[in-house]
């Protein structure tokens, strides 16, 4: 009796299990959000040789109290960061801890006018020589803020992110941002166009399927003409202007693991040289350093091929993903629709992590890696941090010890800008 009970309850929860994996991989696309996965087998290093830490840590704290610093503007001993509620705020290195919530730049007008389906977010951040500030906001585009560290701001809303149109695609979740001195005193702006298909609070969505809608825009202030650099990308993300304001830049593409460097020709074609690639993790924002002539990257947890990550090994397993992501897309319209019966704020907040995929994010294992390279792609320093979480962008300032790298480090998610001095 007991071997029949155990057997016809088995046979039910074979039944239940294919029932719902059945209903999870055919209901259409009408009826619940999918996804044309595809497999995906970028390399990993062999082993973790190449990114030895070449640094140690010396010191470590928190020094301002921002919700979500992304990105870290530097000018003459003041610091300023975008955060989660769609303002800048300043820090001041002789009083970092305490920071000082400045203005948004995006106005009540321009939010209204999207009905709710776009917000304010400051992404990529840059100052150029004339202590002007240009920031990306994702769904809006780009601005430029004059006396940003005054009582009276100059807001100007440079390049509208509906001007994507004419390149036959809507960007919906532009990143970072270069910015290319010009002798007339305009300047070339280069963007990282993250998707056409996905926005900023689907970015997970971005990376799983994987989306190739990713592009690099340019932008000249003077002209008004807009093309694109490069396209087909997954997720480009952080970008930056060569040393010494040269024509030319680098970027990060997450989807390839790699870090790309663009130069110009005569007649100013772009040429895309791949110069590093199978990275051991994917790289944010990359940064000048305080030297002004290498660039510091900042990756998440490292991994080999002899010790890959579970996120690396479903890439290799579309229909997998494909299950994984409707699994805990329809768990979000659940809560959803609990929160429609009995509104409650943590209904609310865990759907929408469930809906967007983002909940992924916050189960990844902590781990950062600290690169620094020269505009060739070449190693020349590092550091591994196994407690770091969701670091993306290094930010380094001058140090009054020549043997010190003092860095500032930003975090999409993390409620604080974090100080690292490193050593060898």
């Amino acid at each position: 009796m007991v071997v029949r009970y155990l057997a016809s309850l088995l046979f039910k929860l074979i039944v239940i299990v294919t029932l719902f994996v059945a209903f999870i991989m055919f209901v259409p696309e009408s009826i619940m959000f999918d996804m044309n996965t595809e497999a995906m087998n970028v390399p990993l290093p062999p082993t973790l040789d190449d990114y030895k830490p070449t640094l140690r840590m010396k010191y470590l704290s928190i020094v301002a109290s921002i919700p979500g610093p992304e990105s870290i503007g530097y000018q003459n001993g003041r610091m300023v960061t975008g955060a989660m509620d769609g303002f800048l705020y300043e820090f001041n290195l002789n009083d970092p801890t305490t920071a000082k919530r400045l203005f948004s730049l995006v106005n009540e007008k321009q939010l209204a006018a999207s009905n709710g389906t776009r917000i304010s977010r400051p992404l990529g951040m840059k100052f150029d020589s004339k202590s002007n500030l240009w920031i990306v906001e994702p769904y809006f585009g780009v601005y430029r803020v004059a006396n940003v560290f005054t009582s009276s701001p100059i807001i100007d809303h440079v390049f509208d992110i509906d001007q994507t149109g004419q390149l036959g695609a809507t960007s919906r979740f532009l990143d970072d941002i270069a910015v290319q001195e010009k002798s007339t005193g305009g300047h070339i702006l280069y963007i990282t166009d993250v998707s056409t298909k996905y926005a900023l609070e689907e970015f997970v969505k971005s990376v799983l399927e994987p989306d190739r809608t990713g592009r690099i825009l340019r932008y000249d202030t003077d002209t008004g003409k807009l093309d694109v650099l490069a396209d087909g990308l997954i997720f480009p993300n952080g970008i930056e202007i060569l040393p010494n304001n040269n024509y030319g830049f680098l970027f990060s593409d997450i989807g390839s693991r790699s870090i790309w460097k663009c130069t110009f020709e005569s007649n100013e074609k772009p040429r895309m040289t791949k110069i590093i690639s199978h990275m051991a993790s994917e790289t944010d924002n990359l940064r000048l350093s305080a030297n002004g002539q290498t660039f510091w990257l900042a990756m998440l947890k490292p991994r080999s091929e002899a010790n890959p990550d579970l996120s690396d090994i479903l890439m290799k397993y579309p229909s997998i993903r494909r299950f994984i992501v409707r699994s805990v897309y329809l768990l979000g319209a659940t809560l959803e629709f609990f929160n429609q019966i009995i509104p409650l704020e943590v209904f609310e907040h865990l759907a929408n992590l469930f809906k967007t995929l983002r909940i992924l994010t916050i189960v990844a294992k902590p781990g950062c890696l600290m690169l620094e390279i020269d505009q060739n792609g070449q190693f020349l320093n590092s550091f591994i941090d196994d407690k770091c979480t969701q670091m993306t962008e290094i930010r380094e300032i001058p140090s009054t010890n020549p043997d010190e790298r003092l860095l500032y480090l930003g975090s999409y998610n993390n409620p604080e800008v974090r100080k690292i001095i490193l050593t060898r």
